[in-house]
């Protein structure tokens, strides 16, 4: 083979009278080749002999074949997916719910997903709080259940006949963790977080990059780059949630709200954010009483700034029994942002944070 030719000699193919034979040509490139060069194979010359022996030289129809255009080795990258699930609450259950959905991208090469490790930054102990940890597609085919490496990895093994592919530069393809975690018992596992991260805790397994094992299908190689980490959002693990609602009609100041135990635990209310339309136009003020609107039973008391309307209530240390109610009534005072001072403001309690105290008391 010389530069940009090469002679195949013989070949001693048959080919029968009004008759067509197929020829395959088959290369292995160098690995000085870059990327960006470009490879034709044009057929320029056939050299034939008939049955009488007679040696044919031309050629009628030449042809050049397809256009091959090199490109670098496969790579991968992964982020958080935009849809991935907000920070919650979760309570003891036999059924999975989604805590994190990532994304996976490929270039130059369509790349299988064959092992995926998830590490939890958060502080709750995966080997004793999970009762199962599955990784799905986005159309909810379960792909591979997890195992629990230590106390915070999980490993997803889909294998060599794993049938997530995430096609050629695309960036698109999703994969989705669903859990299911056990009856907490251990009160220093309450109040415990879980926060699935995918990246660097997890870049020393071997075998992995980033904690991701991802093979070409073109060449069967495993990918050497995985760009990026992903962080999924945390969410909380308690025995019990409570149940937050309006008991009472709101006046022209007043807004009432009750918040629940169930019957496991009960809980320490710790704070609350609640939202108010129609902002204070001057500086207003507020009161947060626990159970009846008198002197002695307030919680919190505050001013609020001009054109506020969020209240974020820290330190409350109200405790709610296991299976009761208790009433909570907060008091805004100061006109309305366009001056009106007989005007309803609609109170919207957006966030809870409180303590599971892990026994009915």
């Amino acid at each position: 083979m010389s530069s940009g030719n090469a002679d195949f000699n013989d070949i001693n193919i048959a080919v029968a009278k009004n008759s067509d034979v197929q020829v395959e040509v088959v290369a292995d490139f160098s690995t000085a080749i870059t990327p960006a060069q470009i490879f034709q194979l044009g057929l320029s010359a056939i050299e034939a002999r008939d049955s009488n022996s007679i040696t044919l030289t031309s050629i009628t129809n030449p042809s050049n074949g397809v256009v091959y255009t090199f490109s670098g080795a496969g790579t991968a990258s992964l982020a958080l997916n935009s849809s991935t699930v907000n920070s919650s609450v979760l309570t003891p259950s036999s059924t999975e719910t989604e805590v994190a959905r990532f994304t996976l991208g490929a270039q130059n090469d369509a790349l299988k997903l064959t092992d995926l490790y998830v590490d939890n930054t958060g502080s709750a102990d995966l080997s004793s709080s999970l009762k199962s940890i599955s990784l799905y597609d986005v159309n909810g085919t379960k792909l591979a259940g997890g195992s629990v490496l230590g106390t915070s990895t999980v490993q997803f093994s889909l294998g060599s006949t794993s049938t997530f592919v995430v096609p050629k530069n695309t960036s698109n393809s999703v994969v989705v963790v669903k859990a299911a975690f056990n009856d907490v018992t251990d009160a220093a596992q309450s109040n415990k977080t879980v926060q699935l991260e995918i990246g660097s805790l997890v870049s020393t397994v071997a075998g992995t990059v980033n904690g991701v094992r991802l093979v070409s299908e073109s060449t069967g190689d495993t990918t050497t780059t995985v760009t990026g980490t992903a962080v999924a959002k945390s969410h909380l693990l308690v025995r019990s949630k409570p149940v937050v609602a309006v008991s009472t009609a709101a006046t022209l100041t007043t807004h009432t709200f009750t918040v629940t135990a169930d019957a496991n635990n009960r809980i320490i209310l710790d704070g609350t954010t609640i939202d108010l339309q129609n902002p204070t136009g001057n500086t207003g003020s507020y009161i947060l009483y626990k159970d009846q609107e008198i002197g002695g039973n307030e919680i919190a008391t505050g001013s609020i700034a001009a054109g506020s309307n969020t209240l974020n209530l820290t330190a409350l240390a109200t405790e709610v029994s296991a299976g009761t109610s208790k009433t909570f009534i907060l008091k805004v005072s100061g006109n309305v942002l366009n001056g009106t001072a007989n005007q309803k403001r609609i109170a919207k309690v957006s966030n809870v944070s409180y303590t599971d105290v892990m026994n009915t008391g």
